[in-house]
């Protein structure tokens, strides 16, 4: 699936093909709404919000295809974009670096990443690669305390990013 606004926007061609599959992985499919780890309710591939803006409701019910949809709307329409325009130096990024920080962004969401120290040190130029390998494994923690499945989402986004490859 091809997105032209968000390539021509300054996305690399190929971003999807990294930036959903990894999603995909670590936010796992489930089609009944439930409570994440720090108790929002959740449904799909981490869809917290429908597309009309409405919260999840616990009790909501989707079919695979509508997580497909809601995962791959939100992240060309919403997600993508932000990184580009919260971290302009992204647009040089290689398809899988920009891919290793939409996953990150999909997961902490846009405020966190436009106030992040993440963001400051990579609008001041700092090394990328440094920046990358320092800030993500910060974002471990939920509800106060660290989750292991968030140390291996933020190992495999520095992996994607720095190797441009994950697992």
């Amino acid at each position: 699936m091809a997105w032209p606004r968000a390539q021509a926007d300054g996305l690399q061609p190929g971003w999807q093909d990294h930036a959903l599959p990894l999603i995909r992985a670590f936010e796992g499919l489930t089609l009944e709404a439930y409570l994440d780890p720090v108790g929002i309710a959740t449904i799909g591939y981490g869809t917290i919000r429908y597309a009309d803006g409405k919260p999840v409701q616990l009790g909501d019910r989707i079919s695979r295809e509508q997580a497909e949809r809601l995962l791959a709307d939100a992240v060309a329409e919403r997600y993508a974009p932000a990184l580009l325009a919260a971290v302009p130096p992204a647009r040089s990024f290689s398809a899988e670096q920009q891919a290793a920080l939409i996953s990150f962004t999909y997961n902490v969401g846009v405020g966190a990443l436009q106030r992040s120290s993440l963001r400051r040190r990579l609008l001041a130029g700092e090394d990328p690669q440094q920046v990358i390998t320092e800030e993500l494994p910060r974002w471990s923690r939920g509800d106060g305390r660290e989750l292991p499945g968030l140390v291996r989402r933020r190992a495999a986004e520095v992996d994607l990013f720095r190797r441009g490859r994950y697992g």
